[in-house]
């Protein structure tokens, strides 16, 4: 069987969202500059490719039993996957880990997340959960 994900072409929204990103963030890049000229000096070296589709899954990890865990493509640089799709060593599809919100996945081992949680305050906080399989 093969697979046919649909496929997701970057629009408007998703540009405000990396350009909203862009516009909190510049001033890390460099600090004395001027912040609007510097995001649009940044902002001027991306596009929009309307015919291509955006990525599926961000940068694949994997945990202690071979499983490989896909997170789902974000548009802002750094955001937190908000789910998962997970295949075995062999490549069968396991099935799919909702995020909690706020939650970054680091590590999956031994039947545990490792995790940066984010709270109301936007406060970090490494956090480990047990995985438990949802009953059908």
């Amino acid at each position: 069987m093969r697979w046919n994900p649909t496929r997701v072409y970057p629009t408007d929204e998703h540009w405000e969202l990396f350009a909203n990103d862009l516009a909190e963030t510049a001033h890390e890049y460099n600090p004395g500059r001027d912040r609007t000229e510097l995001m649009q000096e940044m902002l001027a070296t991306y596009h929009i490719e309307p015919g291509t589709h955006l990525p599926l899954f961000e940068t694949p990890m994997g945990d202690d039993e071979g499983r490989v865990w896909l997170g789902d493509f974000t548009v802002v640089p750094g955001t937190a996957a908000s789910s998962y799709t997970i295949f075995s060593s062999d490549g069968l599809w396991l099935g799919r880990f909702t995020v909690p919100d706020g939650l970054r996945l680091l590590d999956v081992r031994g039947g545990r997340v490792l995790g940066v949680d984010r709270d109301e305050m936007d406060v970090q906080s490494v956090v480990v959960y047990e995985l438990v399989e949802r009953g059908s």
